[in-house]
């Protein structure tokens, strides 16, 4: 059989499949019902389970919510909270390190009279199934192997990035996770537009990802270079779309800019150049697994309990087997059609640009953690590249066999991690009724007693919280000061946080029983300095401790 030349007049040919194209086009969109179904009933599924076990929220989205209160209380995207100067009045603190979309969403949901933790549901199942959908619509736009677009929504919706969410509400990375193959698809397609369009186009696809998550305005600024490298590749020439995408994406990361991201600092604030060489290595190797979830599972055999900025050597040094297979299956993948070139192009070039900026962020400095979840729309692409490439008609049956057992292995460690958690969580006590969330920190009979201070007192009250999670649990309007003592505190509460002046009400200081006699408790309440260090009253529940004067 004569190869088939991959000419660069050929931009937009179709796949080489009489018998696909001549079909109807009702009859080719039938072919994708399958998978179409298998989304919507798997959502449906991992919905009904965190329904009836909630989910917890992550240390991110806590602080999001603190955002989402201060938002309905007239300071948009702003963390209010007690002034240290005088905690009879508040002030309000920007939030810019974290995008907004994990609380707007699930909060403008909840403003129906839902509960938080199923509108936290609803976000992560209807967040699946548009991801689930756009890699349908993703595969049908590179191969018109229907079988492929089943087998990649059985496998992206069961590996653990998907479950997880439906157990601990992580807000940007399921939003990220639901944008992903939109962006990529629509900004596929800026390079053939002309020069007006392509540059709304580009600058929708920055507010869509930055809404999502900061880290997606990696992705979609990745997206828009790999998709104008694959249009230079095929058409050797700039065209009018390349030009107005740059424009339009640039004007658009400049406004945001001005208006958000220079009012306060982010991850990529903290600047100290160095030159370390596993955050190197685990910025090129990682995306080659991050769509498998892979070093989540290392990590969490190897390293459970980890601090977010180490990874051993021993992960990283895990994660090259199944990188170099999906490396190699993409890398030596020789394709038979157009399309499927330029998918291999755009998925290579996309890796190399996002691990790049990584390398960049981890030279520049330590506010970016050594996380897979960074690069899982990276990892995502690549695997459903290697997917393609897995079921190409010259791929070694063994090197197929393989990725299949990798790809079926990963999807079941993302069943059993996600079972696990919700039977966990069942069986425990820190389920918040009211706001239907599950705590890690939690005592209803503490909170209960909170709420009963705050129905008598009002806002003359003030509630310190040892987590950003547990706010949630009370009124929207109540005064709240979180102090993290679980999480980055040092062993006493720091010396230049002190707290002057008093409230009309009281004060109530909700603790852990495992800190409320150490020098974090005693220095937190010390902080106070207007109120005498031997005035506390305490009420010990089963897991909390309230202090108060």
């Amino acid at each position: 059989m004569k190869k088939r030349s991959l000419r660069p007049d050929t931009w937009g040919a179709l796949h080489d499949a009489p018998a696909l194209a001549a079909a109807p086009p009702y009859q080719r969109a039938l072919d994708y019902f399958p998978a179409l179904l298998a989304a919507i009933a798997i959502c449906g599924l991992l919905s009904a389970i965190s329904v009836f076990v909630p989910p917890f929220i992550h240390w991110d989205s806590g602080w999001g919510f603190l955002a989402w209160r201060g938002t309905l209380m007239g300071a948009p995207n702003s963390i209010v909270t007690p002034d240290p100067a005088n905690i009879a009045r508040d002030t309000a603190g920007f939030l810019t390190e974290w995008s907004p979309g994990q609380y707007l969403i699930p909060g403008a949901i909840a403003l129906t009279g839902i509960p938080l933790g199923i509108a936290m549901t609803l976000t992560a199942a209807l967040s699946l199934l548009a991801s689930l959908v756009g890699w349908v619509v993703f595969v049908k736009s590179f191969t018109p192997r229907t079988s492929l677009a089943l087998l990649a929504v059985l496998l992206i919706a069961l590996f653990r990035y998907s479950t997880m969410p439906f157990g601990v509400y992580q807000g940007g990375e399921i939003l990220l996770q639901a944008a992903t193959p939109w962006l990529l698809l629509a900004v596929f397609q800026i390079p053939e537009m002309d020069g007006a369009p392509a540059a709304l186009f580009a600058a929708g696809a920055v507010l869509v990802a930055f809404l999502a998550k900061l880290t997606g305005l990696i992705v979609v600024v990745a997206a828009l270079v790999a998709s104008s490298v694959v249009a230079l590749a095929f058409r050797r020439r700039i065209t009018r779309g390349m030009i107005g995408g740059a424009l339009g994406g640039v004007a658009a990361l400049v406004v945001l800019f001005a208006t958000f991201l220079s009012r306060g600092p982010t991850a990529v604030s903290e600047m100290s150049w160095s030159l370390p060489f596993r955050s190197i290595a685990f910025a090129f190797l990682v995306p080659w697994v991050a769509g498998l979830s892979w070093t989540d599972l290392m990590i969490t055999i190897f390293l459970p309990g980890r601090s977010l900025f180490y990874t051993s050597p021993a992960v990283v040094g895990l994660a090259i087997p199944p990188a170099l297979l999906v490396m190699g299956l993409i890398v030596f993948w020789q394709p038979q059609a157009i399309k499927e070139e330029k998918l291999k192009l755009y998925s290579l070039v996309f890796y190399g640009i996002v691990a790049a900026v990584f390398v960049l962020l981890f030279i520049r400095g330590r506010g970016v953690s050594l996380e897979e979840r960074h690069f899982r729309p990276a990892g995502t692409l690549v695997f459903v590249c290697a997917l393609v490439s897995a079921f190409a008609i010259r791929t070694p049956r063994w090197t197929r066999f393989l990725f299949l057992i990798l790809c079926a292995l990963m999807a079941l460690y993302g069943v059993a991690s996600f079972s696990s958690r919700a039977m966990g969580a069942a069986q425990g006590q820190s389920l918040d009724r009211t706001s239907w969330t599950n705590q890690q920190i939690y005592d209803p009979a503490a909170v209960d007693f909170a709420r009963a201070a705050y129905a008598r007192e009002g806002r003359d009250a003030l509630f310190v919280l040892p987590t950003p999670q547990i706010p949630v649990t009370l009124p929207a309007d109540a005064r709240i000061l979180t102090r993290d003592l679980e999480w980055g505190e040092p062993a006493a509460a720091r010396p230049s946080l002190r707290y002057a002046g008093r409230v009309a009400g009281h004060v109530f200081v909700l603790l852990p029983n495992s800190l409320s006699d150490t020098s974090k408790a005693r220095g937190l309440l010390s902080a106070f300095t207007d109120y005498p260090p031997d005035g506390w009253q305490k009420k010990k529940f089963a897991n909390m401790s309230v202090f108060f004067q």
